[in-house]
């Protein structure tokens, strides 16, 4: 079976248009890590700053801005790998679970103790 100039410069082309979109979902990821860097250190600060204020309603507000941003890490992480595996390992995602799961409650911890220290 031999294929025509036309089915390959069909096949060149496809094959062209599947890299730029693969190189466009990779700038996609790229521009959500940052913003999400961006939003981390946002809500950090402001999670330093109702620690000084003794503010508990805005430590617990903060908290949960960053758990949230967690899930959205944890999600970023993964369509990150789909993009490289196109189907994820569930052993990639076990481990990208793993990790999430340590982090939040590392995040509650801090939680924990800074609410133990207003004595509530």
């Amino acid at each position: 079976m031999s294929v025509t100039a036309d089915e390959q410069q069909r096949l060149y082309n496809f094959q062209k248009n599947t890299q730029n979109i693969k190189k466009s979902a990779v700038l996609d990821i790229e521009k959500e890590r940052k913003y999400l860097k961006i939003d981390f250190r946002y809500f950090k600060k402001k999670l330093k700053e109702a620690y000084k204020t003794d503010d508990t309603k805005e430590v617990e507000k903060n908290i949960q801005a960053l758990l949230k941003l967690l899930a959205k890490k944890l999600a970023l992480n993964i369509k990150e790998k789909q993009e490289i595996y196109d189907e994820v390992p569930d052993i990639i995602i076990e481990d990208e679970v793993a990790n999430y799961t340590q982090e939040c409650l590392q995040l509650l911890a801090i939680q924990k103790k800074i609410l133990e220290i207003y004595g509530r």
